[in-house]
């Protein structure tokens, strides 16, 4: 399930619709593809900012909501370069406080965000809380740890319903002191979609404060580590 907020209007991805929630009304969108990935690629070396310098790990594919089809490359000084179709993948980060991401993203779609999750849960849920966007110039999120142990009290409070979750997520709005968006073209701030990933069932497992990025079109990313 993916639960998206912003002002008056909620994105939701239930099953395998889509779903455009506006003050109670659902109206679909368009059917989700199954995945039919039987291989994913192989990782990728790359490099995230520490400071002043650069530390490696890794990039990770995902399995997608559709059949995995993209490049993808580490064009040095800490950027990712991805372009394709229904892509994901799971940047594995060191130990972190507050972390700022550099994105610039180009998609030919406005039905399906493009997104930037911190997990916060790997098991027995995978759960992820980040941003959603559609085509941006280089913009700026900044993400403070705090978010990813305020929704990991609120999924061990709920007993991990996904019923309770989903209230939740609508209701709280700390949220917003927790991540910041800074739009570098325009020079301004501004607030950003928030968006909730929650798989009852994962078939992976994946770390608490490791990021997933997903997409349709081309990204380009960038991971600091400022504290």
């Amino acid at each position: 399930m993916l639960l998206a907020g912003v002002a008056a209007v909620a994105f939701m991805v239930i099953s395998v619709a889509y779903y455009l929630a506006n003050r109670g009304s659902q109206q679909p969108v368009a059917p989700q593809t199954p995945s039919s990935v039987t291989q994913l690629p192989p990782p990728l070396a790359i490099e995230i900012w520490e400071g002043n310098t650069t530390t490696k790990t890794t990039l990770e594919p995902i399995e997608t909501k559709g059949s995995f089809n993209a490049t993808y490359k580490y064009a040095g000084n800490g950027w990712i370069h991805i372009k394709g179709e229904f892509w994901a993948f799971n940047i594995r980060m060191p130990p972190w406080k507050k972390i700022r991401i550099y994105v610039n993203y180009t998609t030919p779609t406005t039905k399906i965000y493009g997104k930037v999750l911190v997990v916060v849960r790997g098991q027995p849920v995978y759960a992820g809380i980040g941003v959603g966007f559609y085509t941006i110039p280089t913009t700026v999120f900044t993400v403070d740890r705090r978010l990813v142990d305020f929704y990991n009290r609120a999924l061990e409070e709920n007993n991990f319903n996904e019923e309770k979750m989903e209230k939740f997520f609508y209701s709280e709005r700390e949220f917003y002191s927790y991540v910041t968006c800074y739009d570098t073209v325009n020079k301004e701030f501004y607030q950003p979609i928030k968006l909730m990933l929650y798989v009852p069932q994962p078939k992976i497992i994946l770390n608490p404060g490791d990021l997933v990025i997903e997409g349709i079109g081309e990204m380009w990313i960038l991971v600091q580590v400022l504290e």
